[in-house]
């Protein structure tokens, strides 16, 4: 790779490499002696990668690689990888804080002191390298192998603040309740395949963050450890049909985020209020089978007073966010977003209370609140239905020609707020009534006294039905747009 010895990367500061399929090393020996600035390496799915750096036929005494920068280092789905070097060598990376091997099923990660006379190299001494880390994502069968060969891992894992621990697949490996128990500073987990119950971790540990996947099963029982989580992440839990027990206490819940559940057919009950009052973010995308968020329990007020994001991405039966007839109170809430839920026809069935939000977001547009955050999802929902029934499969869009047109000039919030309906509509329109563009200062002097005329409204009203919001919106756009020199037509445009 380098035969002459010329190459050199003095200032180089990241090395990332992502599938690689053909490489079977990354830098030659030369090479990775001068990258004495190297704060992070990540490798990832390159299946053929053997050892990062190349062994040299030539070199006769064992290399020491001494990366004194380096902070992160990740390897991750590498089948292949045996070693960071092809031969004898030794590692050093004292300032490793962020260490990641997953999926590296040939490579040894660790050794301790006392078996450095393992036939294959390890990547690590154990007492050397994890003191100092503040972030461990490792397989189980690593982390179980790395206790096994320790004989006080609780006066090395003192600094840890994160550990995700995961298992491969057809595995069964026994937990390591030691390695959790034992790192007393703990603010964050990820698990994935483990079952999540009560001898877990350790009771003085007050973790902020967990996140956890492809679980079969998430204990039900009361647990301190929820009582101080602060950010909770569930993903790909297919079996999962309980998210909060009703025992369970999120005391300081300031986040949650579900994705890819399909056993939820809904979240959380309508009692659950006060055990979420610190809630203020939600996320929940992809759950197949996701109904409603909150279900009734009790025909009382509801709120979540300091929610103030709300995110809903890619929920085909989602019909409602909240079943409660009585009143939904969401004084903070800011910031709505609204994607691929065809069916979501309303907000909730008691009237919603959102005295800060201004308008909902769908894609790259923001839809100006129309009236209340109910009628708001009903005119989305209404202009969807009819942009299928004209053009079934197919979302029909503004030329790109118009767009710049079309946008209403409200600032808000440093944004460009976009009238709702308005592109749908408009295009149903285009054909039927003469219009030339005009300037934004004319709409503002005439929109108040402009009346359409009684053949326009009747072609509108023959589109709209008995619906009087698409009308309504139809009406504005063309106040806003139309004059009696000229007409233009759509098929002109595309």
């Amino acid at each position: 790779m380098d035969p002459k010895g010329v190459l050199n990367f003095h200032d180089l500061e990241g090395l990332h490499i992502y599938q690689c399929g053909s490489l079977e090393h990354v830098l030659p020996l030369s090479v990775v002696t001068s990258c004495s600035k190297l704060n992070s390496l990540c490798i990832s799915d390159c299946k053929e990668i053997v050892a990062v750096i190349e062994n040299e036929d030539s070199v006769f005494i064992p290399p020491q690689f001494e990366l004194n920068a380096l902070k992160t280092l990740s390897f991750k789905a590498l089948p292949q990888l045996k070693g960071f070097y092809g031969g004898n060598h030794t590692l050093a990376c004292p300032s490793l804080r962020v260490m990641t091997v997953l999926g590296c099923a040939k490579l040894t990660v660790f050794k301790t002191q006392e078996s450095l006379m393992l036939l294959q190299e390890p990547l690590f001494v154990v007492e050397e390298v994890i003191p100092h880390l503040e972030r461990l994502d490792i397989m189980i069968k690593d982390a179980n192998l790395m206790i096994s060969q320790t004989e006080n891992i609780g006066s090395l894992v003192t600094n840890l603040k994160h550990i995700g621990l995961y298992r491969s697949e057809n595995e069964e490996e026994a937990f390591p309740r030691e390695l959790l128990q034992s790192a007393c500073s703990l603010e964050s987990c990820s698990f994935e395949k483990i079952f999540l119950d009560d001898r877990l971790l350790n009771e003085e540990i007050r973790l902020k963050s967990l996140k956890l996947s492809h679980l079969p099963k998430i204990y039900e029982g009361p647990h301190l450890l929820l009582e101080f989580i602060g950010h909770l992440a569930v993903e790909y839990c297919p079996s999962l049909t309980n998210l909060i027990p009703s025992c369970a206490s999120f005391n300081s819940l300031i986040s949650l985020e579900i994705t890819n559940c399909n056993g939820l057919i809904s979240l959380i009950t309508s009692s659950m209020g006060e055990i979420l009052g610190k809630l203020e973010v939600m996320k929940v995308k992809g759950c197949n089978s996701l109904e409603a968020i909150i279900t009734a329990e009790e025909n009382l007020d509801f709120g979540l007073l300091n929610l103030e994001v709300l995110v809903l991405e890619s929920l085909p039966k989602l019909n409602k966010f909240s079943s409660c007839k009585s009143r939904i109170y969401l004084p903070l809430l800011v910031e709505v977003e609204v994607n691929e839920c065809p069916l979501l026809e309303i907000f909730s069935e008691g009237m919603p209370s959102t005295p800060n939000l201004l308008d909902i977001k769908r894609g790259e547009l923001y839809y100006p609140l129309a009236g209340n955050l109910n009628d708001s999802i009903r005119s989305i929902f209404i202009s969807e239905g009819m942009r299928r029934k004209i053009n079934p499969g197919k979302i029909i869009t503004i030329p790109t020609t118009l767009k710049p047109l079309l946008l209403l000039h409200i600032q808000k919030q440093r944004k460009l707020v976009f009238c709702p309906l308005f592109d749908q509509w408009m295009v149903f329109v285009f054909n039927r009534v003469p219009f030339t563009l005009i300037s934004f200062s004319t709409v503002l002097r005439n929109l108040e006294n402009n009346q359409m005329v009684l053949q326009d409204k009747a072609a509108l009203q023959e589109l709209a039905g008995d619906s009087r919001e698409p009308t309504l919106a139809v009406e504005i756009a063309l106040r806003s747009m139309a004059d009696n020199d000229g007409a233009v037509e759509l098929e002109e445009l595309l």
